[in-house]
């Protein structure tokens, strides 16, 4: 019997588990309070010690959790990106799928939680103006 999660399949009785990776993408604009950690490929979340870990509260505006931001979305993240006055990052990273957590998704932005310190990601320039929803 196979359970299908996401792209992740698990095979009950087989000691295979495939856990493919995803690239994810989180647009940091110039001046956020995180831009310096996304300069050196890092996100680090407003809640590290003491947040909530609610994904539908971050989702709809409480940002101090444990998770940053991420989205399968290059445009959704060029778009964060260029919120500033000066153009930001984007940090782009393959993560696996047990490393993530779903978001409600209440902005259409495909967004994909990611608990706990970030590090090792790439730090781009973002590709062009980018949209605001995923859709």
């Amino acid at each position: 019997m196979a359970v299908i999660v996401g792209s992740a399949t698990l095979v009950q009785g087989d000691t295979r588990r495939e856990d493919p990776g995803m690239y994810l993408y989180r647009g940091v604009a110039f001046g956020h309070p995180d831009y310096a950690n996304a300069l050196q490929g890092m996100a680090v979340p407003y809640g590290l010690n003491g947040g909530h870990s609610d994904p539908e509260a971050h989702n709809t505006g409480s940002y101090n959790s444990i998770y940053t931001s991420w989205s399968m979305s290059r445009g959704v993240a060029d778009y964060h990106a260029n919120k500033g006055k000066q153009p930001g990052v984007v940090l782009m990273k393959k993560f696996m799928l047990h490393e993530t957590v779903p978001s409600p998704d209440e902005h259409h932005e495909l967004e994909v939680l990611v608990p706990g310190i970030v590090r090792g990601a790439d730090v781009q320039r973002p590709l062009g103006r980018g949209t605001p929803t995923a859709y």
